[in-house]
């Protein structure tokens, strides 16, 4: 039995020849253009590009038989690559708007370096200021994310919070109700830590020393009755030690298992400009 499946066109080997050929050629053409720079990336780009495309069109038009496949098959395969193409541009569409893209020796800079916190500053960030109180109120309501959960006002009413079991603290509860108390101290274990059992995470990867305790000053002024002693209290000394790797004498810990994460970028940086 016989239909036009049958009736397929044979490539003759000499095409097969062509093909390899030309493979061999556009190779040897790729290996040679990468040691030029014509001009701008863009143009090597486009360079690069129009090699690939040769040699892609070499395999699909005669090694693979596409030249003699059905119109429809060949219109199906050049709108594809059309669309790549496309594709492709609308990625890139952006990049002559980067700064010294096309150099390839502009750095990313950090704007600001994180620096350790010393214990004296810690100290000092440890009285409460109008400076930190406002500093806090922003972090609450903005990136901290507190207000998601505790709600703008502190009822622990936010809208992330009705889907928590406990439901989250209202900072208007009486000191004795807080799990781990509300002196300065114990606020900043939960801010470091969080609670086990709870929806109460621990934000010490997110936010500095400084705006933990800076957020802590602000929630306390939300509680009626904040208490001088917390019931954690005992381990804000190995928080701030272990976790937060501040130095007893002040500066960054010797022992210290870490540095700002931005500071450890700027410090990259610095050695790769070198």
């Amino acid at each position: 039995m016989s239909d036009k499946h049958d009736n397929h066109h044979i490539v003759p080997l000499s095409y097969y020849y062509f093909t390899l050929g030309g493979l061999l050629v556009l190779t040897a053409i790729t290996v040679g253009v990468s040691y030029f720079n014509f001009g701008s990336m863009a143009a090597n780009l486009a360079v690069a590009m129009a090699i690939a495309s040769a040699k892609a069109s070499l395999v699909l038009f005669f090694f693979m038989g596409l030249r003699w496949d059905s119109a429809l098959n060949r219109g199906t395969m050049v709108a594809t690559i059309a669309f790549l193409a496309v594709f492709f541009f609308f990625v890139g569409a952006d990049l002559g708007y980067r700064e010294e893209w096309e150099s390839g020796t502009k750095y990313a800079e950090v704007k600001s370096a994180a620096a350790a916190a010393s214990m004296a500053e810690i100290k000092e960030w440890e009285r409460p200021s109008p400076d930190l109180v406002a500093k806090g109120k922003e972090l609450y309501l903005g990136a901290g994310g507190c207000a998601t959960c505790h709600g703008n006002a502190g009822k622990g009413d936010g809208i992330a919070g009705g889907a928590l079991n406990p439901k989250p603290r209202n900072f208007e509860d009486n000191s004795s109700a807080w799990t781990n108390g509300t002196s300065v101290q114990s606020i900043y274990v939960t801010l470091t830590s969080g609670i086990k059992g709870t929806g109460m995470a621990g934000y010490q990867a997110m936010l500095s020393p400084k705006d933990r305790l800076a957020l802590t000053h602000f929630i306390r002024t939300i509680i009626p009755d904040p208490q001088g002693n917390g019931k954690v209290d005992a381990q804000y000394a190995s928080i701030l030690k272990d976790k937060d790797s501040i130095g007893e004498e002040g500066g960054a810990s010797s022992q210290s298992k870490g540095i700002p994460i931005d500071l450890a970028i700027d410090q990259m940086l610095k050695e790769k400009k070198k």
